[in-house]
This record gives structure tokens, sequence and C-alpha cells, in this order.
């Protein structure tokens, strides 16, 4: 269990859009909020080894579960998009390189163009 940042308070308070945004209330001071680890929601389901707590354990886990689940392919479609990206970027500049050697041939093809129109009479 640990106690969130002030920063991510905030972020949390955003989200769920709740108006007042300070830690100041009505005289008394807000405490920011606590968030939970997977090992100490299955502690707390230990500690209190009721069947509403199995219950809402086992709901909570597989929420931990999807969230790692989706979180790791999201990582893995990440991956995989840096990666094309690169592999593009990489052609991209191969295909420059191309032009410019091209555009380099193509200036002394006209140079010696130039000069044979010079010296033909």
């Amino acid at each position: 269990m640990f106690q969130l940042t002030e920063t991510e308070s905030k972020n949390l308070w955003f989200q769920i859009e709740t108006k007042n945004l300070t830690f100041e209330t009505h005289g008394g001071k807000f405490n920011k909020p606590y968030a939970f680890t997977e090992e100490v929601l299955e502690m707390i389901e230990i500690i209190l080894h009721t069947p509403v707590a199995e219950l809402k354990n086992i709901k909570i886990m597989d929420t931990f579960f999807a969230k790692r689940k989706y979180i790791g392919s999201n990582l893995i479609t990440q991956n995989n998009i840096s990666n094309m990206v690169l592999k593009h970027d990489n052609e991209i500049l191969k295909n420059a390189n191309d032009i410019k050697e091209f555009q380099n041939a193509f200036k002394q093809f006209e140079d010696k163009r130039i000069v044979n129109e010079i010296y033909d009479f």
C-alpha cells in the first residue's frame, strides 16, 4: 500500500471530474488517497476471510490481470510499430542517398555535355 503524490491525486481527481482540485476542504486538510498493490489486496482477503471479501478479491485480481495483459499487448504493439517506423526511416534514408548519388551522376553528365558543346564546333 502506498499514498499517491499530489500530482497523481490531481490526475485522479481530473479523471473522475472532481471540481474541487485543492487539498484544502471546508476548514480541514484533505488527505491524499492510498493505492493498493495486488499483494496487499490478497493479504486483506486472507485476513477478512469472508465470502464477500473473497468474491471482491477475485474480481479485483481479474482486473489487475486484464490491465497487465492490456499493457503487455500494447507494449508489444508499440514495439512492432517502432520497428516498422525505424525500418521505414532507414529505407527513406537509403532512398535519399540513392537520389543524391543519381543527382551527382546527372550533374557530372551535364558538366561533360556542356564541356563537349563548348569544344564541339
